[in-house]
């Protein structure tokens, strides 16, 4: 009884249905006489709409696709350790206490005990000749412990962690703040007065990591070497479209690399294109949208 209710209910709303032209609809007798189908709801308000889009839109855009760049973040890691701070010194000063107390006697220390409880026997028992010999002969070699160890004094020489491109504020050389990292920044060709990373563009059939490994090697000498830190990219960047329409600057992937070995060998005439700027000093040199984008993957 259910279903028949339901079949008589639905057989009602399917007769009432008007299938007329009203409303922009098409009738679907006439659509089948016409041997076209029904259609629906019209489309002519939404094609005039679509057309005085295409109207106010650019038709074609004459600009070439810019090529891929990458650019590489090559650090000089700290040579230094930086200075301590007051808690640090504190914990040091604690570290080195409890380190003395449970440590082992050294010989210096063996023989100035031993020293100390012979001179005590022998001023009880002056007329031993054998103790004096033994307190004579201890006696030397405590003297000759000594002087080495005095020599070692005077000889250490505890260099200044200022070097003289600290003092001559020379950023051409990667010989200052030894205690901090420092980032190698690179003239911009066509304006002498900009700075960016070290960068270029990606040569075809070549992967992102050769590239910047090709690119570094212009500006690092060969006898040192470079560490990548990862095979893919750590950041990306792009100038920002203006009024929708899109940018002719390329995409610049950015990799981070530390640069291995003697590093303070070579002369300062070597990055004569180039200085060594901390992480506080990249502000001041490089655009603020580019040095965002560099900023997000530095630690």
């Amino acid at each position: 009884m259910h279903q028949k209710w339901l079949y008589d209910r639905a057989l009602g709303f399917i007769k009432t249905r008007n299938y007329s032209s009203s409303c922009g609809m098409i009738s679907y007798k006439n659509c089948r006489d016409s041997g076209t189908l029904w259609s629906g709801p019209s489309t002519s308000s939404r094609s005039l709409t679509s057309a005085a889009v295409a109207t106010n839109t650019p038709a074609s855009l004459n600009y070439d696709v810019p090529r891929i760049q990458v650019a590489v973040c090559l650090q000089r890691l700290p040579i230094i350790t930086c200075e301590k701070t007051d808690l640090e010194k504190l914990y040091a000063e604690l570290q080195e206490q409890l380190e003395f107390e449970h440590s082992s006697l050294s010989d210096y220390e063996v023989y100035k005990i031993k020293m100390k409880n012979l001179r005590e026997k022998l001023k009880i028992d002056e007329d031993n000749e054998s103790l004096k010999k033994e307190v004579a002969t201890l006696d030397s070699e405590y003297q000759e412990l000594q002087d080495i160890e005095q020599q070692h004094i005077k000889d250490a020489v505890l260099g200044s962690p200022r070097t003289d491109a600290d003092d001559t504020g020379n950023k051409h050389s990667p010989n200052r703040q030894l205690d901090i990292p420092l980032f190698l920044l690179m003239q911009n060709k066509e304006d002498a007065t900009k700075w960016q990373l070290p960068q270029g563009p990606v040569e075809p059939e070549e992967t992102l990591r050769q590239a910047a490994e090709r690119m570094i090697s212009n500006h690092v000498h060969g006898e040192l070497s470079v560490q990548f830190m990862s095979n893919s990219p750590s950041g990306v960047y792009r100038r920002p479209e203006r009024d929708g329409l899109p940018t002719d600057t390329p995409k610049i992937f950015f990799y981070q690399a530390n640069v291995q070995g003697a590093i303070h060998r070579y002369p300062d005439d070597a990055w004569t294109h180039s200085i060594w700027a901390s992480k506080d000093e990249l502000e001041n040199y490089l655009p603020k949208n580019y040095f965002q984008s560099v900023l997000k993957f530095l630690l």
